[in-house]
């Protein structure tokens, strides 16, 4: 059976001034740390949503 995550990740940030999706932990996106996370526990199928103005930041910065 094939298991998906989905992330969503198109909030704003507008409380914070940033995406939230750009947001860093130890110098790593939170969406890469999701990203890992899933990846570990052995879903390889994942889906991001962002907004239109991280989209291009999301294709350079989340993981493979």
């Amino acid at each position: 059976m094939d298991l998906y995550a989905l992330i969503l990740a198109a909030g704003s940030g507008s409380r914070i001034g940033t995406p939230k999706l750009m947001l860093e932990i130890d110098g790593k996106s939170f969406v890469n740390v999701i990203i890992d996370r899933i990846k570990s526990a052995g879903i390889n199928n994942i889906v991001c949503v962002v907004i239109e103005k991280t989209y291009e930041w999301a294709k350079k910065n989340i993981s493979d």
